[in-house]
């Protein structure tokens, strides 16, 4: 008797995991897609959306945060994901990560700046003012980040 074998494309195999509620479905979604796997606009907002409601679940695990962060940072910005980068212990998982990851996120921040009319600028400036506010709580360089970004949405 032959076996039954089932071959998705990734994007399909993406798109069939984030269905799952299963706890091991969002890790491997997140290992396929730091193999540079391409996704389409609708299945890149449904992993961003259940990435950051379930960051927290995974916080701890040693084995797949830095995945977590690297898929995160691979997704287009979206304003909600602020909110988990004002968490001071966020942050500092970061900085226990290799360096790159501080370097990443402080790049995406300057990337946000570069598009800022096609963001909510209010909303913005008042998620980065957290980061000057409490910049006791934060890298130099991550602050510094955030006074960029706030620096061009003053002066656009």
């Amino acid at each position: 008797m032959g076996r039954c074998i089932f071959i998705l494309d990734k994007t399909e195999l993406v798109n069939e995991l984030l269905t799952k509620d299963h706890q091991s479905a969002l890790p491997l979604v997140a290992i396929i897609i730091c193999c540079d796997v391409s996704i389409d606009k609708d299945t890149q907002s449904k992993l961003h959306q259940r990435l950051l409601k379930e960051f927290d679940n995974y916080l701890d695990n040693d084995n797949i945060i830095d995945v977590f962060f690297h898929t995160l940072l691979s997704l287009p910005f979206r304003i909600e994901e602020c909110l988990l980068w004002q968490r001071p212990e966020i942050i500092k998982k970061i900085e226990k990560l290799p360096y790159r990851f501080l370097n990443e996120l402080c790049q995406r921040f300057l990337k946000i700046s570069n598009m800022i009319n096609q963001l909510d600028c209010k909303k913005l400036r008042e998620h980065f003012m957290i980061f000057i506010d409490n910049r006791n709580n934060y890298p130099s360089k991550l602050v510094v980040s955030a006074l960029e970004v706030i620096i061009k949405i003053d002066y656009r």
